[in-house]
């Protein structure tokens, strides 16, 4: 209690707790604890307390417990995600491998290896893959576990209690390294074991390059209009449909890292759509709050002594509870707080969105304009209809004549200053004010804030605390920012699977081709012009990944922005798609092809016609 003089605050206790016994309580339900809390507030009114807030918490669970499964989710989705794509390029791979080894299965097969002990041969090396992944997996899983989970604890301000590793969890891993790779590789390597004698020992990559489906004729019609491009691109556009089961994997996989990379930039634009929304209700710099009321005319004229201050308004504030009606039985009924605000009634420094109803008038008396928030929580609440508001121990009676739209404001009700003044018996008072600065400059805002609230303490008007509108946004902005970082996060290392496939595609497009290498090198072909073949077709498969990542990316960046809604605010967030996102990872899908292709390219130019002609 000492402490509090040194913070300039009274020697009094303004906050109790209370524990509800177990035989009350109904498993995580709430609604127990609701109606416990309802009638110690009323008790305590009685008694002549003014009570401000009911906070209740769902038993045997931190009270950020939402927050924290949102960012376990996210992580879930990371890995889940990370799983599938990392399946996609272990098929890459190994159909690299069976690729490049056709001929030795023709030999194993004529020399009598039965076709179970081959694919048990290459069974054996995946299972060698998924442990050496194990090893390197598990420890740097362990690493970044403790890392995020020190983040998360740092976050929400509580003591994480160390790194733990129970020995499901490593079972799991073990069970995902080494049951996921074997069921990815099932396919490709029975497909490339079931091969003949014949074909293998004749195998020369493809072999044919005449138009024989419906897309390659459409793509060699299509060609046909362009006959001014240089031949090495046509070559490339052409070979980027040839192995159309490869290409969908390969586009499969960048496609979901793209989507993924549009989509994580679109709920950032739309959290941030959210925020601004938010506080677009705010045409004011600087918000005090009172520890009671005060008359307006002194707040105002003690506001305006402070050089800096470029307008100011007095508003009415109070607690109170939504009632059915007005009989003293339903108090213990009543909605959870609500908040009342009484600006007056031209205000200029709020400007609710209304969407049903209008805004408070001329001749409004006792008007009341509610946001989503009450509604929500008082659904029988509508425009032209009663509302009853229980602020201490009156009964305010209203007629709602607007709802607002409720944007990480709570639930707010807004009276008409005049008459909500009289009603709860402050004529001339205030119990907030709000300040528009001179300055438009951040740092001049936060300074006057400080200057008002020393100059507020030494004249007696004692605050309870203080909003600046900027600060305030940038604090949600900082918690919006670590959702966003979870998902950047998680659409970069998609990303980089993604390129990581795309060149294990164009090293087996380069096996593939190696005796046509030869022949357009034996026909004068230049190290440049055989490298550009391959280097364009990546790109071709990196601006078809984009566009088709772009047609997914719209749906999933609205489902993703509601449920990151849900899980964070409990209410959608405001879509906004992120035509800058769609801007940053095409030109991320052009570098990353590009990158994916180089080394594949330089191993392309860098065949002779005599290392093709020995080529096994």
């Amino acid at each position: 209690m000492g402490t509090l003089e040194k913070l300039d605050e009274t020697r009094q206790l303004d906050q109790v707790n209370f524990i509800v016994q177990p035989w009350a309580l109904r498993g995580k339900s709430t609604e127990p604890i609701e109606i416990l809390g309802r009638r110690a507030w009323n008790k305590l009114e009685q008694g002549d307390t003014t009570v401000f807030w009911l906070q209740v918490y769902k038993p045997g669970e931190h009270l950020m417990q939402n927050g924290i499964n949102a960012l376990i989710l996210l992580l879930a989705v990371l890995g889940v995600l990370s799983l599938i794509l990392g399946s996609l390029l272990l098929v890459n791979t190994i159909s690299s491998i069976l690729t490049q080894q056709t001929r030795q299965i023709g030999i194993l097969k004529t020399v009598g290896a039965r076709q179970d002990q081959i694919i048990e041969l290459y069974l054996v090396l995946v299972v060698i893959y998924g442990l050496l992944a194990l090893f390197v997996a598990a420890p740097l899983g362990a690493l970044a576990a403790s890392k995020i989970t020190e983040f998360v604890a740092g976050v929400f301000n509580f003591d994480s209690g160390g790194l733990e590793l129970p020995p499901q969890v490593l079972l799991l891993e073990a069970a995902v390294s080494l049951l996921v790779p074997l069921t990815a590789a099932i396919w490709p390597i029975w497909r490339g074991v079931s091969i003949t004698v014949r074909e293998a020992v004749h195998d020369v990559g493809i072999s044919s390059v005449a138009a024989r489906g419906r897309i390659d004729r459409w793509v060699d019609r299509f060609l046909a209009r362009f006959r001014q491009l240089p031949r090495p691109v046509v070559l490339s556009l052409r070979n980027t449909f040839r192995r159309k089961g490869r290409l969908a994997l390969t586009l499969m996989t960048m496609t979901v890292a793209g989507t993924v990379f549009m989509a994580v930039f679109s709920v950032r634009s739309s959290l941030y759509s959210t925020l601004d929304q938010a506080m677009d209700y705010f045409h004011y710099d600087i918000g005090f709050a009172f520890t009671k009321s005060f008359r307006a005319s002194r707040i105002e004229q003690e506001v305006l002594r402070v050089p800096g201050v470029k307008a100011v308004e007095s508003w009415g504030f109070a607690s109170g509870r939504v009632l059915r009606d007005a009989r003293k039985e339903s108090e213990d009924e009543a909605s959870k707080n609500v908040f009342v605000m009484a600006p007056p009634i031209h205000t200029q420094m709020i400007k609710p969105k209304i969407i049903d109803g209008r805004w408070l008038t001329d001749g409004d008396e006792n008007a009341l304009v509610v946001n989503t928030d009450v509604v929500k929580d008082r659904p029988e609440l509508k425009v032209g209809g009663p509302a009853v508001i229980k602020v201490g121990h009156r009964r305010l009676q209203f007629t709602v004549v607007g709802i607002a739209q409720s944007t990480l404001t709570g639930p707010f009700a807004f009276a008409p200053y005049d008459w909500f003044a009289g009603a709860v018996q402050e004529t001339g008072r205030a119990r907030s004010v709000q300040i528009v600065a001179n300055s438009t400059r951040e740092a001049d805002q936060s300074s006057l804030a400080r200057a008002l609230e020393e100059h507020l303490k030494k004249n007696s008007l004692r605050v309870h605390h203080v909003d600046v509108i900027w600060e305030v946004k940038q604090q949600v902005r900082a918690q919006f920012d670590i959702i966003t970082n979870f998902l950047m996060i998680m659409a970069v290392l998609l990303a980089i699977v993604g390129a990581l496939g795309l060149t294990g595609t164009m090293g087996i497009n380069v096996l593939e081709r190696t005796r046509e290498i030869g022949v357009m090198r034996a026909i004068g072909a230049s190290s440049l012009h055989v490298g550009q073949v391959f280097i364009v077709e990546a790109l071709c498969i990196g601006v078809l990944s984009w566009l088709a990542g772009l047609l997914l990316a719209l749906p999933v960046s609205a489902l993703l922005s509601r449920q990151v809604g849900i899980l964070f605010l409990e209410s959608p967030l405001e879509f906004s798609f992120s035509l800058g996102g769609t801007v940053i990872w095409l030109a991320l899908s052009v570098l990353l092809s590009t990158a994916a292709s180089l080394l594949p390219a330089w191993n392309a130019a860098r065949l002779s016609v005599r290392d093709v002609l020995s080529y096994e």
